[in-house]
């Protein structure tokens, strides 16, 4: 299942989302024809992209306190992040955030998965 998947299925519920690319520029052809083919044109509003996450960890911190669910492809590229960061995420947003990151392998197919909900 693709980030932009899971943004569907969260996009279906209602939930607002900021999503990080950070393995493709926000305004790319492939990211502008996933969120067409993935997420509804009415629920744009709910969400916010963003190639970039200039702070690292904290960056993903600001967004958990303002969006239900942060999406990041790919987590390696979060600099100075180490495992125990995002497991300090979720205890700090256990009701509220879901984080799910996402390393990809050359083949196209998720190498890991980190979804704590």
């Amino acid at each position: 299942m693709s980030l932009f998947q899971l943004m569907k299925l969260f996009d279906s519920q209602g939930y607002s989302i900021c999503n990080i690319t950070l393995e493709m520029a926000k305004d790319s052809l492939i990211s502008k024809g996933y969120l067409e083919q993935y997420v509804a044109p009415e629920n744009c509003a709910r969400m916010q992209h963003s190639a970039e996450a200039p702070e690292g960890i904290t960056t993903l911190r600001k967004a958990a306190k303002h969006f239900d669910v942060v999406g990041i492809d790919s987590y390696s590229k979060i600099h100075d992040a180490k495992p125990e960061d995002f497991d300090q995420l979720r205890k700090d947003f256990p009701i509220y955030s879901c984080f799910a990151s996402f390393q990809m392998e050359n083949l196209n197919k998720p190498a890991r998965t980190h979804i704590p909900v």
